[in-house]
């Protein structure tokens, strides 16, 4: 979905609200996206007192999450899913700071639902995994470690082709020119 919000977000960027160069190809993007979004899974409706998995993701200008939970058969059910672009400066961010902004993102987002269940979060970045074991090694690590204190949460590591919805909506945007 990233590939269709990317340029209707550059029509915007200047942030001038009332001048936006409508044309052809912006109709043509606004259309593409409005058929993405009809096309949405269902989401299942949680039980609030039944683990999560939440999988997050961050590419190079990007994050995703995807926040699921199994049913009583064992078939996990998305729940609801996010994505965000980075701004200029996170993009510069070094690798796991990305990833576990993407995590903390992802657990503000989801707040009202998971504040007080047991969350497996599932990240495709292993040094990820390490986060709340080990000291981290800048400030910033360091305050979204203790922001992650609220939660119940265990970080496990999947592999990113095993990954599914959550690196999905990470991935790097397609420029067509």
């Amino acid at each position: 979905m990233l590939r269709e919000v990317t340029p209707l977000t550059k029509l915007t960027k200047n942030r001038v609200p009332n001048i936006i160069l409508w044309n052809e190809a912006a109709e043509q993007d606004f259309t593409k996206l409005k058929a993405q979004l009809v096309k949405a899974p269902s989401l299942y409706t949680p039980n609030l007192s039944k683990p999560h998995q939440l999988y997050t993701d961050a590419s190079a200008t990007a994050i995703g999450a995807c926040l699921s939970q199994n049913d009583e058969k064992g078939k996990e059910n998305p729940i609801a899913f996010f994505s965000r672009k980075l701004t200029e400066t996170q993009t510069r961010w070094a690798t796991i700071e990305c990833e576990a902004y993407a995590v903390i993102e992802a657990l503000k987002r989801f707040d009202s639902w998971i504040l007080r269940a047991e969350i497996e979060v599932i990240s495709d970045h292993n040094p990820l995994t390490y986060l709340t074991l080990t000291t981290p090694q800048t400030a910033k690590l360091t305050r979204w470690t203790l922001a992650l204190q609220r939660y119940n949460i265990a970080i496990s590591y999947k592999k990113g082709v095993k990954h599914g919805h959550a690196d999905a909506l990470s991935r790097l945007p397609i420029l067509v020119r």
